[in-house]
């Protein structure tokens, strides 16, 4: 019967645990982030094993799917000893490798594009031949000092926060013994200092730019409906309801979460204007609503449409005139969680990246009390006007044209 045995240091207490197989002792030692009650039922699965051994008779399922299941440290104790196999070392490639395939099929396109950005700056910070359990928490807390001297704080976060993923990976598929990144500090993803709101009055002066109603559909669908920039791509003629005047978008990036794989947001006029003018020039038999132009990249055509518009290029293109079709809905009055529900994703995210105080609230928060009713009621009968609706005094109601 295998014992349990105390060990005594200088500021705490490991336990080693002895016991009798093919016909000698010998015994396993534990750290002292063990418990004496963790050691004791490991000391038991030990006599489990040992039992079954000198029987020849297979394992019981709790049994074996304790030793199988084990954290990688126990796992490489039980190897040291010869109770299970040791699995072989990973070098940093062939983890990543093995880790960015199981990854990729579970997340979308955009987001494999993210984890390969991942796989890139890892293979600048060490060298992808060296074992992954040769990486120290040293080397991880250097690697973020790295980081930092060349993005921004945001992306740095982004960053660390991945690598404690992969390295989650790694501990689970025992290619190393700790989560090195565990203790490395993350840091905040927000980067509010590239928000930009894009005034609405730009909207016409882009369309007018662009040299195409394939690209006029698109900036419609960034800057009106607020779709990520590679949400068009996905629609087809059947997610447009032309009767009840919604728009249903397929969300890959959102699809693996129960209830969140599409949305529906209204036909807003010039949405529904721009749709209308796409489908009578689509060709015969055409399904996709963006059918020409169906790049991955969309940065250098869009850029030259505004060079073409006589505007200079704000830093976040797409997630900018995301973010722009969000705050012009909230100012417009619509709940905030009907916004979210539209644009697609929750409030959290919502008050995080998207939300910003605009100008618009000062200008409206400095005018005299009188100036501020009657400019409500007047920007009432604009946004009834926008959206279809026809409007009174007091309300508005919502209806047909």
């Amino acid at each position: 019967m295998a014992m349990v045995e105390e060990l005594k240091r200088k500021n705490s207490s490991a336990w080693r645990i002895r016991f009798y197989r093919n016909g000698r002792h010998q015994s396993l030692s534990l750290n002292s982030k063990y418990t004496r009650a963790e050691a004791e039922e490991i000391a038991t699965m030990l006599d489990r094993w040992t039992l079954a051994e000198q029987k020849g008779e297979p394992l019981d399922r709790m049994t074996r799917t304790f030793f199988e299941t084990s954290p990688a440290y126990l796992r490489q104790r039980f190897a040291a000893i010869g109770i299970i196999e040791a699995r072989a070392a990973y070098t940093l490639d062939e983890a990543w490798s093995e880790f960015f395939a199981e990854k990729s099929a579970e997340v979308s396109a955009s987001s494999q594009i993210i984890w390969k950005q991942m796989g890139d700056r890892l293979s600048r910070l060490f060298n992808f031949r060296r074992l992954v359990s040769e990486i120290t928490e040293l080397e991880a807390l250097e690697s973020r000092k790295r980081l930092a001297e060349v993005y921004s704080e945001a992306t740095v976060a982004m960053t660390i926060g991945r690598f404690r993923t992969f390295w989650i990976w790694c501990v689970k598929h025992d290619a190393a013994p700790t989560n090195v990144y565990e203790t490395v500090r993350k840091g905040s993803t927000v980067n509010r200092s590239k928000d930009f709101q894009i005034p609405r009055e730009w909207t016409e002066r882009i369309l007018d730019a662009c040299p195409s109603q394939n690209w006029r559909t698109l900036f419609v669908l960034w800057r009106v409906a607020g779709l990520r920039q590679q949400e068009p791509l996905q629609l087809t003629w059947n997610c447009v309801n032309w009767e009840k005047k919604r728009l249903l978008v397929p969300s890959p990036k959102t699809s693996r979460y129960e209830g969140r794989e599409s949305r529906l947001l209204p036909l807003f006029p010039i949405l529904e204007r721009e749709l209308s003018a796409s489908w009578e020039e689509v060709p015969e038999g055409e399904k996709y609503v963006v059918w020409e132009n169906r790049r991955k990249n969309f940065d250098t055509g869009f850029k030259r449409i505004l060079f073409w518009a006589g505007l200079t290029p704000w830093q976040k293109l797409f997630q900018n005139m995301r973010a722009s079709a969000e705050n012009d809905l909230v100012e417009d009055g619509y709940p905030a969680h009907v916004v979210g529900e539209w644009i697609g994703h929750t409030p959290k995210v919502q008050l995080k990246h998207y939300l910003r105080t605009l100008d618009s609230y000062f200008d409206k928060a400095t005018q005299p009390q009188e100036n501020v009713v009657e400019k409500v009621g007047h920007e009432s009968e604009k946004v009834g006007h926008e959206f279809g609706h026809e409007t009174t005094s007091k309300r508005v109601k919502i209806g047909k044209k």
